[in-house]
């Protein structure tokens, strides 16, 4: 049985039969795997989304149960008296996250084990002190290391797999250090002064006292411009960059950690384990370095009592603004979450929106409000993003990277097979007639990445060319036609411009939720969304020789753009003055 894609777990004679845990292990089609006799890939649980409904309902009821005792007991070790709300501000994101993470590698493992005989795994001696988090941008780092994801496989198959089946090979602490560096380069990198414009020009606002701050405007997503206008509204400087260079780590307690595992008491397997290792792996953070919390938050320069935070991101990964404004929630401060992306109010589940929901007073949608949650406020899409009238040459197709290793519970790019989403683009892109192959342009997420990030089973690299350099914005504007093969941001935010746009989806890998069904389908109806990506690319073919903007004004499909646009990407050209009304008239809610 094979878990992720490190050599020495793989065994040395080819004429092995191997099991492999997920994809995930799988680096490209053209691998090492071929090297072997067979091999099998085990099967996605959740490519039926049945199945994926019952198990969020499962893990919403035990990560409530999970919250509530996790936070009694932070408050004892802690002595404090925080409320649970707090608690799911600052914990929340980690546990649901890592909940969702080990419940998916651990079905993996008991699906294998009923279905195959397993007669070898190879573990690797690892120093577990290595893979505590300090914090959750640590974490979801290290969720996508290889080195972790084995450590945390060789912790469930202890629990299926009997130890004469197990061969442990040594793995050299150095090297262990150097496989999760990249995991910890974030917090290295405090410690330097490599010169960054941007952040030069960003810092340059803190030289103002934040601390007195009636509002507190933090990663907004509203862009440089309008965050200065509205921040220049309500008489304040912008808050663009908030510094903390302050790192260091204790070290473990292990009794500490001991003492939690006997807070849980549940007989279930999984239940059981899965609160063993919680106690081994919560972030420093929340225990052993939980003063750095308290520290950041008085001496810091933030807002130390204003009447309304409002923010589309910041409370995910930043542990220590979490601590703050969980801090600010509990004098009843009032937080305002804006979206921050595609899938929310479409996708038929989607946990990081219901986490943003339940901990915000109001939640900004970028125009629905038909979820029947007493929160969600009917708004505007925050992108500072604008239609400029320039030459259109391209077809823009908007690609997602391969995140190897799942960790979003949302039924869309979250929990889809990445190969069968790479398989359904394809199909598409060498659907398209020659000329136009030559006008596409493949688009990465981020600069930083390269065509192997997204050519796993497919060709794509020696056919299209790749091109990310420019930002998002000109990319959009410079193409006649942009596919989005994904429910996600870019698909919203072109269809809010009013951008010739295709949306290509696998049906059965992204259903949507029952109020947003009959938008979807109006899509459908108007050649907008595709669920056939060979019918796509005829259409693409038939139309790219004929103007494309008369095919996209035509009446029927401006009404069926209009209508989508209202409920899902409704675009304001005074977002700012609308933003400073809602806050006035809310801010004592």
């Amino acid at each position: 049985m094979i878990s992720t894609p490190i050599k020495l777990t793989w065994p040395e004679a080819k004429n092995s039969i191997l099991v492999f845990t997920s994809e995930s292990a799988i680096l490209s089609s053209q691998g090492n795997q071929n090297k072997y006799k067979k091999i099998i890939i085990n099967d996605y649980r959740w490519s039926d989304k049945k199945i994926l409904g019952d198990d969020i309902m499962y893990l919403d009821s035990f990560y409530e149960k999970i919250l509530t005792i996790l936070s009694s007991r932070l408050n004892i070790i802690h002595s404090k008296n925080f409320s649970i709300n707090f608690w799911r501000i600052l914990i929340g994101p980690w546990l649901a996250t890592f909940l969702h993470i080990f419940f998916e590698r651990w079905k993996n493992i008991e699906n294998i084990k009923n279905k195959h005989n397993i007669n070898k795994c190879i573990f690797l001696k690892l120093n577990e002190n290595l893979f505590i988090p300090y914090d959750n941008e640590q974490f979801i780092n290290l969720s996508q290391n290889d080195l972790w994801n084995q450590f945390l496989y060789q912790k469930i198959i202890k629990k299926f797999l009997e130890d004469d089946k197990i061969e442990t090979k040594l793995f050299d602490e150095n090297l262990q250090n150097k496989e999760i560096s990249h995991a910890t380069s974030y917090l290295k990198n405090l410690k330097k002064n490599n010169f960054n414009f941007r952040e030069v020009i960003f810092k340059l606002f803190n030289l103002f006292s934040f601390k007195r701050y009636r509002y507190f405007f933090y990663n907004t997503f509203l862009g440089f411009k309008n965050e200065l206008k509205l921040s220049i509204i309500f008489k304040q400087s912008p808050i663009y960059f908030i510094s903390d260079k302050s790192y260091h780590v204790e070290k473990t307690n292990k009794d500490l950690r001991e003492g939690l595992k006997k807070n849980f008491n549940f007989e279930d397997r999984f239940e059981k384990t899965f609160t063993e290792i919680l106690s081994e792996q919560l972030p420093k953070l929340f225990l052993e370095n939980f003063s750095d919390l308290d520290s950041f938050s008085k001496k810091t320069n933030i807002p130390q009592n204003p009447k309304i935070i409002f923010t589309s991101g910041a409370l995910w990964y930043d542990t220590k603004i979490s601590y703050h404004i969980g801090m600010l929630k509990e004098s009843d401060c009032k937080l305002f979450y804006g979206q921050h992306g595609g899938a929310h109010g479409i996708s038929k589940y989607h946990w990081p929106e219901s986490h943003e929901k339940i901990i915000s007073d109001k939640y900004l949608s970028w125009g629905w409000s038909n979820d029947n949650h007493s929160k969600v406020q009917k708004f505007f899409i925050l992108k500072n993003i604008n239609k400029k009238n320039i030459e259109k040459n391209n077809l823009l197709i908007t690609l997602k990277n391969r995140k190897r290793y799942f960790h979003s519970l949302e039924s869309s790019s979250g929990t889809e097979l990445y190969s069968e989403f790479i398989k359904h683009v394809s199909h598409f892109l060498f659907g398209l007639k020659t000329k136009i192959k030559k006008k596409a342009v493949l688009r990465l997420p981020y600069k930083s990445l390269n065509p192997k990030d997204v050519d796993f089973f497919s060709n794509l690299e020696n056919n299209f060319n790749f091109y990310s350099k420019d930002n998002i914005e000109t990319a959009y504007n410079n193409a006649r036609l942009i596919i989005h093969p994904s429910n996600s941001t870019p698909f919203l935010e072109t269809i809010s411009l009013n951008l010739p746009s295709i949306v290509l989806l696998n049906k059965k890998n992204n259903p949507f939720r029952d109020t947003a069904e009959k938008y979807m389908d109006l899509l459908y109806r108007n050649n907008i969304l595709f669920y056939d990506p060979k019918k796509a690319a005829e259409l693409v073919n038939t139309i790219w020789d004929r103007d494309i903007e008369n095919w996209w004004k035509e009446k029927k499909r401006q009404k069926a753009i209009r209508i989508f646009s209202e409920e899902f990407a409704n675009k304001s050209d005074n977002l700012v003055l609308r933003l400073e009304d809602f806050f006035k008239k809310n801010e004592n809610l």
